[in-house]
């Protein structure tokens, strides 16, 4: 008994589900392909029979026309029959002026014959006398014979041609993409996390048409998962705890309202830890000198605090809760590092260009919230181009006048410093572009975005000053035009200085700090100061020893939450005792919280922990120049 094989390019499913489509949609086109062409036979036909029809009358009617001036009946009925004698022609008649048949040979159907009806005359001294009618109709029945003949003919070569056409095809496929599938196929079932195999190749030859294709692209990930697996699982294997990898990786995922609120509940004691460490590094090297041999640990200690100090400041930013802080800056160094970020966060297929105004103006913004507003529309303009693109930011200066702003709305009138940040995405619909501002107005999934994005760029230019203005146009990409106050101020620049010989008369500083070691350390360090510094635990200390020593106490340095009352609370109590002190309140918290305590405010100094001995100073030179 035969046993039938199927060839190797129908093995797959995927083959035989391609070679099944593609023979149903050739047997489609083949039937669909033969009615056309015989129907185009048949009115090809019907055309042929009704030129035929024309000559035969067009032939015959002068001689008609003379038998019937003289009423030559026999002649008629002759003509008559000779046109029967065609195998087209089924019906014809001859009637007289009153419409009587005078000959009629036939059996006339409007629905299945073509019919030519012409008048007859005689020509008699210059006038048409009109004699009657000749009618001829022919049968349609012939051509649709015809063409009916010709369909299964039609059909088969057509059928003939889909199935070359379709096996053509589906070996096509077969050579350029099943039979390397069977080979992943094959190669993916026999990986094994125990040893690195052999990368995966695949039997076809590496030209421009294939080196960037589908199937190189699949192959190279296969073989970079098989690396990196690999590799994962062995370090895996090295590890205590499986479940806790696990849910690190899950919290690197969490979106930013959680990065958010993890980075408020820890930021307060991971400040006060990095202020600790800092602060106690700084004095040790003023205390060590130049020349001492622990001074390179004591750098290195120092450089890893910094930098960690500096992630709790980006995830604060990233989390939208730092505290502002403006400055008056040029931005166009800050918007050349912003990029480097921002090469790293939206990838390597979206090009980014920066084109700074050489003698841009300076302007008071927060560097921190500037930082943000450029993240914010970068991303934006990552998700407007979801195939890569070109992010364009371009700095300027720019002047309004009042003509200008009057046929303008939205603009004002003065000296601008313009930041452009433009992409060439998929744009925003015209229906959208007036929403886009708007708070938890999102166009992406409920998981993707949260809406605060775009709001949060609006209310950062406002908090500013300024103005934003979008120009878009679907299909070519938006623009997003920011405007800030141009600044007469010279750039803040806060150079590192020498804390010897500065000058400043030593104060009486009243403590009031509830974590030990941060109240230890600040003791200290306003001590190297040359402060003699009286020191509490709680706000009922801070009360007594003002009641006690309230006329020596030139300074209050207060942590803004204290245990029962807040710092602002404490300095209103002392305020009773002591009219003319002064007050410096310093925090670890996030600016959501203290705000809500009523510390971020213009005539309020405060100090942002963890802060070195000059960030110390110079806000006390703030808070003893503040009038009380």
């Amino acid at each position: 008994m035969r046993t039938k094989v199927k060839p190797e390019w129908l093995k797959t499913k995927i083959g035989s589900r391609f070679a099944f489509y593609i023979t149903l949609l050739g047997a489609i086109m083949a039937l669909v392909l033969s009615i056309l062409i015989s129907y185009q036979q048949y009115q090809n036909r019907v055309s042929f029979i009704q030129k035929e029809l024309d000559n035969i009358v067009t032939a015959n009617k002068s001689f008609i026309e003379q038998s019937l001036w003289i009423v030559d009946t026999r002649a008629l009925d002759l003509v008559v029959k000779g046109f029967l004698l065609n195998a087209h022609i089924v019906f014809v008649q001859i009637t007289d002026e009153n419409g009587n048949t005078i000959v009629s040979k036939g059996k006339p159907d409007p629905d299945k014959n073509i019919k030519k009806t012409v008048s007859l005359y005689h020509h008699d001294r210059g006038r048409d006398i009109f004699l009657g009618k000749l009618t001829v109709a022919a049968s349609k029945q012939a051509a649709f014979r015809e063409a009916k003949s010709s369909i299964f003919i039609t059909l088969f070569q057509s059928m003939l041609l889909m199935f070359i056409l379709s096996v053509s095809i589906i070996f096509i496929f077969w050579h350029l993409v099943s039979r390397h599938l069977l080979r992943i196929q094959e190669y993916t079932r026999g990986i094994t996390l125990e040893e690195q195999r052999d990368p995966l190749t695949l039997d076809r030859p590496m030209n421009r048409h294939t080196k960037d294709d589908e199937l190189t692209s699949t192959v190279d990930a296969i073989n970079f998962m098989c690396r990196n697996a690999v590799k994962a699982y062995r370090k895996l294997e090295d590890e205590t705890s499986k479940k806790l990898k696990l849910e690190q990786q899950l919290k690197q995922a969490q979106r930013m309202e959680t990065v958010g609120r993890l980075a408020g509940g820890v930021a307060h004691d991971f400040n006060n830890m990095l202020y600790v460490i800092l602060g106690t590094v700084q004095l040790l090297m003023t205390r060590e000198g130049e020349k001492s041999p622990i001074l390179d640990d004591l750098r290195q200690i120092q450089q890893a605090a910094r930098r960690s100090a500096d992630i709790t400041r980006q995830l604060l930013a990233f989390s939208r809760k730092q505290v502002i802080d403006p400055k008056v800056i040029n931005i166009n160094p800050l918007i050349k590092d912003v990029t480097k970020m921002l090469k790293r966060l939206l990838g390597e297929d979206i090009d980014i260009l920066f084109f700074p105004e050489p003698n841009l103006y300076n302007t008071k913004v927060d560097p921190g919230q500037l930082d943000q507003i450029i993240t914010n529309l970068a991303i934006n303009a990552r998700d407007a181009m979801p195939e890569g693109g070109t992010l364009t930011l371009e700095t300027a200066n720019i002047t309004f006048d009042l003509e200008y702003c009057r046929v303008h709305a939205g603009f004002k009138p003065g000296s601008f410093v313009m930041l452009a940040i433009s992409d060439n995405g998929t744009g925003i619909d015209p229906e959208i572009l007036p929403h886009i501002f708007e708070p938890f107005f999102t166009t992406k999934d409920r998981d993707k975005g949260t809406g605060l994005g775009l709001a949060s760029v609006y209310g950062a230019v406002k908090h500013s000053s300024g103005f934003i203005n979008v120009y878009s146009e679907p299909g070519k990409g938006s623009c997003f035009k920011l405007y800030f106050p141009a600044c007469i101020e010279q750039e803040n620049v806060q150079p590192e200085r020498e804390l010897a010989g500065n000058g400043m008369q030593p104060l009486t500083v009243l403590l009031v700090e509830d974590d030990d070691l941060v109240r230890q350390l600040t003791e200290n360090m306003l001590g190297a100061l040359g402060h003699r510094v009286l020191v509490a635990a709680t706000p009922n200390e801070a009360l007594k020893i003002c009641r006690a020593q309230g006329k020596e106490i030139d300074l209050l340095l207060s942590d803004v939450i204290l245990p029962g009352m807040t710092g602002k609370q404490l300095f209103t109590r002392i305020r009773e005792i002591v009219l003319d002190m002064r007050v410096l309140y310093m925090s670890g918290y996030t600016a959501n919280v203290i705000t809500h305590q009523g510390i971020i405010d213009q005539e309020i100094v405060f100090l942002q922990k963890p802060f070195t001995l000059h960030d110390l100073e110079k806000k006390i030179r703030e808070a003893i120049a503040t009038p009380s």
